[in-house]
């Protein structure tokens, strides 16, 4: 999603081989297009737009320029792919802002979260996104939950869509009072929060609206992870990273 009013749908199915009538892409250089420019590109020309990519390019087609993170810094061109391009892999440019900058100025600037939401919140979510945080483009998939029972840390509909929102970008203003507006909107409407960064839940809220504590303390106890793994709201929790430095 590109911004409120334009939406790029792509559509996949894997085939056994190439096929000559069909545009062949592929990244093999580490000066090649970045997939997000290459789909907006496409959109210049096209309404519809059909191609095939080997399952590997398939699986890190965002990895060169990091979705669309390198284009807040450069300009995507011929000139900075070759000069800079080698260096903007997701791997390279996380291990970059690990030791460029510290943490809390980290989480002071910028918000990396994926969040799910059940699908019939989704315009609202997308208007608070566009009001309160402003970033743009985001990444959005619908996935089905098919579970048969509720799992520990899946999500809490069972057999219907969610939709995966991706936020990714700098932010004016404060970050995590931004992030922390958002997860009070993700407890009212039953969404979750990808654990991949901080999050500011209370552990009232971490434990008894989202994640059932008794039977992670269950799990805990039947693989022996007492003393040995650090409890997973610990390990999420921006306020026990900020009392406690590991």
């Amino acid at each position: 999603m590109y911004n409120p009013q334009e939406i790029i749908t792509i559509d996949g199915k894997e085939i056994e081989s190439e096929q000559n009538n069909i545009n062949f892409y592929q990244q093999k250089h580490w000066f090649s297009t970045w997939y997000d420019a290459h789909v907006k590109a496409i959109k210049t020309k096209h309404n519809t737009f059909q191609e095939v990519m080997s399952l590997e390019d398939y699986f890190f087609r965002y990895d060169r320029g990091c979705f669309w993170m390198a284009s807040h810094k450069l300009k995507h061109n011929i000139f900075n792919r070759l000069v800079y391009g080698a260096f903007l892999t997701s791997d390279f440019m996380y291990q970059k802002t690990l030791t460029s900058t510290t943490e809390e100025k980290r989480e002071k600037r910028k918000i990396i979260q994926d969040i799910m939401i059940p699908r019939q919140y989704f315009l609202k979510m997308i208007n608070f996104i566009n009001r309160k945080i402003g970033i743009f483009p985001l990444w959005i998939l619908p996935m089905k939950q098919i579970n048969k029972s509720k799992e520990l840390f899946g999500l809490p509909i069972i057999n219907d869509y969610y939709i995966n929102i991706g936020i990714y970008g700098g932010v004016d203003g404060d970050a995590i009072a931004i992030k922390r507006e958002l997860e009070i909107l993700l407890l009212e409407i039953g969404g979750r929060m990808v654990l991949h960064s901080e999050c500011y839940y209370s552990k009232d809220e971490f434990w008894g609206k989202c994640y059932d504590k008794k039977e992670y303390t269950r799990l805990r106890k039947k693989y022996f992870a007492e003393g040995k793994f650090v409890d997973i709201y610990d390990k999420v929790s921006a306020f026990y990273a900020k009392n406690n430095k590991m």
